[in-house]
């Protein structure tokens, strides 16, 4: 079965404004479990100076420059796609991977301390560092473990909020989840990343902007997981961007002189099969 995917976000100002250098990461990248056809983005107003390139992280980017001061911004982002089955457990570790403690390879473990970094202090983990079970059984539990314990609310104000905040709360976005998870998997010496994307629901015909973090397992390469529904990644998770920090993946990056008046930010998902 084939899916169009269609998001449309307009950012509205009460009074016409001058808008920085944008960033858009929309356009789904990397390991797709499926077929993508005919993507297309369209921005209005056309800004006067756009291209596309990749960043540090490989993963294409759209930048735009705008000369004149608008009062609306709206960014059309739609493809196709059909998904494929998969079984996202058809992977082989690699034995020094197998069981907790891990053992990095001394020669790769430069380029993975960016993915092993830790901002904040990590407590809710260490009741999991002698858990005595492998890897693979090991992270299938915190997966499990945050999506139980961390209720999901939709949380319209930007970034990542703190570990702490999340853990006093018990309850936070997919974003903060995602990031709660991958920051509980670097304690443990498992390298992590995190990743913005679609999340398609094709039991309601419905989508999302989404988001998860990737686990590094030598052997079986990035392994996805998604701690708001406390399951693997699979072939309905597709990944725009994926980066060590979420502000390195977040969808649209831009700025704006826009100082007083009232501003409005709109966005819709639809998911039709064809």
């Amino acid at each position: 079965m084939k899916w169009r995917l269609l998001h449309s976000t307009r950012f509205c100002y009460s009074e016409p404004v001058l808008l920085g250098p944008h960033e858009i990461r929309l356009r789904p990248a990397g390991s797709v479990a499926g077929e993508l056809e005919n993507y297309r983005l369209k921005i209005w107003p056309q800004p006067s100076v756009c291209h596309w390139r990749q960043d540090l992280w490989n993963n294409p980017v759209f930048q735009a420059w705008f000369s004149k001061p608008v009062k609306q911004l709206t960014i059309l982002n739609s493809f196709y796609y059909q998904p494929r089955a998969a079984n996202p457990f058809h992977f082989t570790v690699a034995k020094e991977y197998l069981s907790h403690p891990v053992q990095h390879d001394p020669g790769l473990l430069e380029s993975l301390r960016p993915y092993l970094e830790l901002p904040e202090k990590v407590d809710w983990i260490d009741p999991w560092r002698d858990s005595g079970q492998d890897s693979v059984s090991l992270l299938l539990t915190l997966n499990r473990w945050v999506s139980q314990r961390i209720t999901y609310e939709v949380r319209p104000e930007p970034g990542v909020q703190s570990l702490a905040t999340t853990l006093e709360r018990g309850r936070g976005s997919c974003r903060d989840t995602a990031w709660m998870l991958a920051l509980g998997l670097r304690a443990l010496g498992y390298p992590s990343r995190f990743v913005s994307g679609y999340w398609l629901q094709v039991e309601n015909t419905s989508a999302e902007l989404h988001a998860w973090c990737e686990v590094y397992l030598a052997g079986a390469g990035w392994l996805g997981l998604d701690p708001v529904a406390g399951l693997v990644a699979s072939n309905q998770h597709l990944a725009v961007a994926r980066a060590p920090r979420p502000e390195f993946a977040a969808p649209v990056i831009g700025s704006h002189d826009y100082r007083k008046g009232e501003g409005t930010t709109e966005f819709r998902i639809t998911v039709r099969r064809c």
